[in-house]
């Protein structure tokens, strides 16, 4: 009899640290960050992504496109869910597209958006803002899926454009005589380049 109720005791036990687990994946803890967003901001920026377990704007662009914006921007995000998968969209301090889940990362970790706002359903559009007051390297992911929908942003301290950029300067390859300054809309998935040797390039 004791045998019984120490088997059905572990089988309480295990059903609880399952659900437990499950709970865990499902919920968007917003980490130690807070979130304040200030009322007139140096500058604005208004960034769209697709949710898609295959990776952010999977068949709508570049998939995790790495961001680059300038200090003091408060972004709105604007999130299309794109395959009914429950999906959050987190920020965290600290470059690490390997493992977004891992030290420090997590423990300053924000949820701009969790799965109740971004939903499953196909085709809603929710949004969220997120106020870059240090420069710096952050990263973006899903909670459900970190080692898919995973990418980098990049926080300038020198003032410039306030639109988002996909990638570093150092990533581009060319004449050394060129100073690219690279641009990009998510929305429109367009790159225009333009370099001291005059005219701009589409991508």
């Amino acid at each position: 009899m004791e045998g019984n109720k120490a088997g059905v005791g572990v089988v309480i036990i295990i059903a609880i640290v399952v659900a437990l687990s499950f709970s865990y994946v499902l919920t968007t803890p917003t980490g130690s960050q807070k979130q304040t967003i200030p009322s007139n901001p140096a500058y604005t920026n208004t960034t769209y992504l697709w949710a898609d377990a295959a990776g952010w704007n999977f068949n709508h662009g570049v998939v995790n496109p790495t961001l680059n914006y300038t200090v003091g921007t408060v972004v709105t995000f604007k999130v299309t869910e794109a395959d009914t998968a429950p999906h959050t969209l987190t920020i965290n301090p600290g470059g690490s597209v390997s493992n977004p889940i891992s030290g420090e990362s997590r423990s300053g970790a924000y949820t701009v958006l969790s799965i109740a706002q971004i939903t499953q359903t196909k085709g809603h559009q929710s949004q969220g803002q997120f106020y870059f007051s240090k420069p710096g390297v952050y990263t973006y992911w899903c909670t459900v899926h970190p080692t898919t929908m995973v990418g980098l942003i990049y926080v300038n301290s020198t003032s410039g454009s306030s639109s988002a950029t996909v990638a570093p300067q150092s990533v581009l390859s060319g004449p050394s005589n060129i100073n690219p300054n690279l641009q990009y809309s998510s929305y429109l998935d367009m790159y225009t380049i333009s370099g001291t040797a005059g005219g701009t390039f589409e991508l």
